[in-house]
């Protein structure tokens, strides 16, 4: 197996990684903190398209609120900044 084969597999084989600990990750830490799932129930999720910003994410979702405080929670909910939005990404959108 040549290097660039096996780099491509452990580069896939981390990626997915770290898709599965992302989704996985408000369920186990809300049974963890013993917190309740209900907020997160209310929450919007949304799927990134390419070319979305976090600021026409904001205005889409949130149509007649101020779309920087929009911004600022789903940054504190998701971890996130705008350099680091990717195409397929899930965010949570707060309610």
């Amino acid at each position: 197996m040549s290097r660039t084969r096996l780099h491509r597999r452990r580069l896939t084989a981390g990626g997915l990684l770290v898709l599965v600990l992302s989704v996985s990750a408000p369920a186990v830490s809300a049974s963890v903190t013993g917190g309740s799932s209900r907020g997160a129930d209310a929450a919007e999720r949304y799927v990134v398209q390419t070319g979305d910003t976090l600021w026409g994410i904001a205005v889409s979702r949130a149509p007649g609120s101020d779309p920087r405080r929009v911004i600022q929670a789903i940054v504190d909910v998701n971890q996130v900044d705008a350099g680091t939005l990717v195409p397929g990404q899930v965010l949570v959108i707060p309610a």
